[in-house]
């Protein structure tokens, strides 16, 4: 019983070393990642740029699909370039446009 548990451990080991290494992945490229890796402004959020430091109602005149943001709310993460978020502070005030 003892040789056949050894045996067994040898060859759980034996099959271990004997798998090719693992392949690397490619060097960084230097983007970070997120937002910063999408074409810019794909829903025409600069059009809006008027909007800044106005109250949320003012986000009545962007046209669909958009989508307002205030802190704490949960949003989904799918990405719409098509879509603009409008995010707002916690007096409601627009501070942010962008694409998503």
């Amino acid at each position: 019983m003892k040789r056949s548990m050894a045996l067994a451990v040898l060859v759980a080991l034996g099959a271990c070393a004997a798998q090719p290494p693992a392949e690397e992945l490619p060097p960084e490229t230097g983007v970070d990642g997120g937002l910063e890796t999408r074409a810019p402004d794909t829903c025409g959020a600069a059009a809006f740029a008027d909007l800044l430091n106005r109250p949320r109602a003012a986000a009545a005149s962007v046209r669909e699909p958009k989508r307002i943001v205030a802190p704490g709310d949960i949003v989904t993460t799918e990405y719409n370039p098509n879509r603009v978020n409008i995010g707002v502070n916690e007096a409601g005030i627009i501070t942010e446009l962008g694409c998503g």
